[in-house]
């Protein structure tokens, strides 16, 4: 390790880490490629969970619907039924747009930072990307709680 500075730690600060917990029942979905299922980086919807316990696996129209009603000045001047399609598009081909959807493709790419499985799954190179602490690990497990299975995913990457 080469030091630039003495006595400064850096870190990386290009690293991503992102956790579901979700039914299995939508987990599977998801895997199969549901469209209307999105990996949401942060869930906008869900605000009083513990964040192990958030899932961030959404239906694309009440991902919209959220969307449209947090911003009514552009992206909800929008249809719900346009937002959810374009959020589809948006996912499946990452092009971009003007105004209101501006705003909108900020949310998508920079804001909740929404991926399919595909995505998710070479981001991580198949969930086992590994680092030295249990928030840098990557892996895919199911959680039974009663008489429901959830699967806890939990996505680590480095993008520098």
């Amino acid at each position: 390790m080469k030091t630039i500075r003495l006595g400064v730690f850096e870190t990386n600060s290009s690293s991503a880490h992102v956790m579901t917990y979700t039914p299995k029942e939508k987990w599977e979905k998801f895997v199969a490629g549901d469209p209307n299922l999105i990996w949401v980086r942060y869930n906008p919807i869900e605000t009083h969970t513990p964040y192990d316990k958030t899932d961030n696996i959404l239906d694309v129209k009440e991902y919209a619907k959220c969307l449209c009603e947090k911003d009514p000045d552009t992206i909800g001047k929008l249809p719900v039924d346009f937002v959810a399609t374009f959020i589809r598009f948006w996912v499946n081909s990452g092009n971009s747009g003007i105004n209101p959807i501006e705003e909108l493709l900020y949310q998508l790419r920079d804001g909740d930072q929404v991926n399919t499985y595909q995505d998710m799954k070479d981001l991580t190179d198949d969930f086992t990307s590994t680092g030295d602490y249990d928030w840098e690990k990557s892996e895919v497990r199911e959680v039974t709680e009663g008489d429901k299975t959830f699967v806890k995913a939990c996505a680590a990457w480095f993008d520098g």
